[in-house]
This record gives structure tokens, sequence and C-alpha cells, in this order.
């Protein structure tokens, strides 16, 4: 996954604040701290990886959370994306969103922090 498109598909924050009858700054907003997982598109604006949204566009179970462990300032979304979407040996070869998608939350919060506190301690 070393290309950023490979973390999609994505939603425009347009289409998503019209979905949502949010503003379009209270999506901005909800990215920047980190509620909403948001990646720099090439157009220079900001688009939401779908892998985020459940049913009816509601967020993911425990996504703020887990970022929040991943990486206490919720400012590298595209690092928390690729880990998010990346099997992972730790949880038996599924993906953190797989995980969270099947309510298997307590590993992927654990292994988060584990790779939060590595991350804080090498910047």
């Amino acid at each position: 996954m070393d290309n950023k498109r490979d973390l999609g598909p994505f939603v425009r924050i347009a289409d998503y604040a019209r979905a949502k009858k949010l503003s379009i700054e209270t999506v901005e907003d909800l990215i920047h701290r980190g509620e909403l997982i948001g990646i720099v598109a090439d157009d220079h604006n900001f688009a939401l990886p779908t892998y985020q949204f459940i049913s009816g566009g509601n967020l993911l179970p425990w996504l703020s959370e887990t970022f929040s462990r991943f990486d206490s300032s919720r400012s590298d979304h595209v690092q928390f994306s690729r880990w998010m979407l990346e099997p992972s040996e730790d949880l038996d070869g599924k993906t953190p969103v797989a995980m969270l998608r099947s309510g298997l939350f307590s590993p992927v919060l654990y292994l988060a922090a584990k790779i939060g506190a590595i991350r804080a301690v090498r910047s």
C-alpha cells in the first residue's frame, strides 16, 4: 500500500456533509480532531476512506478510540489508514477494520496502543 489511492474507495467530504446534513466546515473540523479519517486527495481536498463507515454512513464503532491509541495527536491519517487495512499477524491475519466490524475491538485497541507507544518513543 504505497499509494494513497490504495486506501480507498473514498467519499468526497461535500457528499458526506450533504448526506449527514453537516457543513463542509464541520466535516473538516471532525477530520482535524481525528473523529473522521480524511486523506488529502490529488485535488488537495479531503476525501474520506469508506472503510471507516458502516451502514447509513455511520462511523465504524471504536474507530476514534483506535485512532487516538495509534496516534495520540490524531494527525497521521495516512499511516493509520494503512495500518487499519493491512492484515496483522497479531490479529490472526485479519485487518483491524475486519476485527472492528466483527465487534472484536479489545485486541485492536491493545495493538493500537502498543504501536502508539512505539511511535511516541520514536518521535
